[in-house]
């Protein structure tokens, strides 16, 4: 037997290997029947005796539920309210609260007289749960002025969170029940109570000491909490109105046929105006502690209560965590392994789990992360293909490079390194939209039992050293 060593230039092979990977991609597309059954994972591939081009569908990636207690949710732009009681999460309730400043001074008519006081809200064409149903606003005063609290070293905080909360007094000051047409959103007017309104008018007039700036006013009047009331049997949406939140006090002038006119008490600090948004978990999402806690908690998608589905609610504090220890047995199932060509991780929310009113969110992206479970750099943006019809809808991102350097790592620690799905960094805190997932194992009772798994397909370069 002879055996005879290939010699070609570095450069060449490069360019040879650039060559093969993109007609072996055309072949496999072309050539699908084409099966070598001496490869462990038994997928198409491409043989000129040298190089070849395996196609892997059989990784397992181990997916977890992560859960972080609280949600930086002030200075969002963005005022969600409602309740919605959850299939999947239990019943949900979201207040923002906000404060309001005076206007400048102006000298008034001795002759006006105090007309209303207005609420007025923008729907951002954002929502959850029942479009077609209404939605019961009730703005209620805040009881003392808002300040942020401390972190876990005694440090005071710089942000309001998802879990924080001002009381406010028993009785609103002003409320609405009505149906917002999400594309077609027109601003909402909440009436206040009037008697709050005219000693607002009289002591706007007579210029008494907390109408004369922000500070002084949150000392008397802390704030307003939206709401759409509390333990409401009838409350099905959530929605979100844009931060444009104003008071308008109207008054005209006594025995003169004029038009009214308007002072602004427009809203102000934007740092101070946050979204509470709270749920009751429903099993198995109750398991984690939703007490204070300093670390993120995980808890995987094989544990029997989680059936092989994880959680994605971020403002709830979930999010999905996908680790892949097993990519390192590429090496040992085939020596000849050179690198990975491209790699795709596809995610199938679960068929029940969205519909019309239960919206999934349009932009999902995997962020790096460690064993400490925080998420960082951004790795890839996942492209949406939405079905209703069928089920057959999808999440698809390229993870070629994330995978590509993590198994030539010799650093990487795969029982801890992994990604983090989650909404775009625009959605993250704005939007109120979620998804239910079901691992490489989970067992469908609809269709085909492995219609709604997550998968990762995988294609990569073999190559031989010499040919015999």
């Amino acid at each position: 037997m002879i055996i005879r060593f290939m010699k070609v230039s570095p450069k060449r092979l490069r360019k040879g290997l650039s060559w093969l990977g993109c007609m072996g991609l055309v072949a496999i597309i072309g050539l699908s029947g084409c099966e070598k059954a001496n490869i462990t994972f038994g997928q198409n591939q491409i043989d000129n005796n040298l190089t070849n081009i395996i196609k892997v569908d059989t990784i397992t990636p181990v997916m977890s539920t992560l859960f972080t207690d609280s949600i930086p949710t002030s200075g969002s732009g963005v005022a969600l309210v409602g309740n919605y009681n959850d299939a999947y999460y239990g019943p949900i309730t979201a207040r923002s609260y906000f404060e309001i400043a005076p206007p400048s001074y102006q000298t008034i008519d001795p002759r006006a007289i105090f007309d209303s006081l207005v609420l007025y809200v923008v729907p951002n064409k954002t929502y959850y749960g029942d479009s077609t149903a209404p939605i019961d606003l009730y703005a209620s005063q805040i009881q003392y002025q808002m300040v942020f609290g401390n972190n876990s070293s005694g440090a005071q905080n710089s942000s309001f969170f998802n879990i924080d909360s001002f009381p406010v007094h028993s009785t609103a000051i002003g409320h609405v029940s009505v149906n917002i047409k999400p594309y077609l959103p027109d601003t909402v007017y909440i009436p206040l109570d009037p008697t709050l309104g005219s000693q607002f008018f009289d002591d706007y007039r007579n210029q008494k000491y907390y109408m004369q700036n922000a500070n002084q006013f949150l000392q008397e009047f802390a704030g307003i909490q939206l709401s759409s009331g509390n333990n409401n049997p009838n409350a099905k949406n959530i929605y979100g109105f844009k931060d444009s939140i104003l008071v308008k006090l109207w008054y005209h002038l006594q025995d003169i046929h004029s038009s009214s006119e308007a002072l602004s008490f427009r809203y102000s600090a934007k740092n101070y105006q946050f979204n509470e948004y709270r749920s009751v978990p429903k099993a198995p999402l109750d398991e984690f502690n939703h007490s204070f806690s300093t670390v993120v908690q995980q808890i995987y998608s094989t544990k029997a209560s989680f059936n092989h589905m994880a959680y994605v609610n971020p403002l709830l504090g979930y999010t999905t965590k996908i680790q892949f220890p097993g990519l390192r047995g590429l090496y040992s199932a085939d020596t000849n392994f050179s690198r990975i060509l491209k790699a795709q991780i596809i995610f199938r929310p679960l068929y029940n789990s969205y519909n019309y009113y239960t919206l999934l969110p349009a932009q999902l992206q995997l962020a790096a992360s460690t064993s400490v479970n925080l998420p960082g750099a951004t790795v890839a943006s996942g492209v949406l293909t939405l079905d209703y019809a069928t089920g057959n809808t999808f999440y698809t991102f390229d993870i070629s490079s994330y995978l590509a350097s993590e198994i030539l790592n010799p650093a990487a620690n795969f029982d801890g390194d992994g990604l983090i799905l989650e909404p775009s960094a625009a959605n993250y805190f704005t939007q109120p939209y979620r998804l239910v997932l079901g691992d490489r194992l989970y067992q469908s009772p609809l269709s085909s039992d492995t219609y709604f798994q997550t998968q990762v397909i995988l294609y990569y370069v073999s190559v031989k050293s010499v040919v015999q």
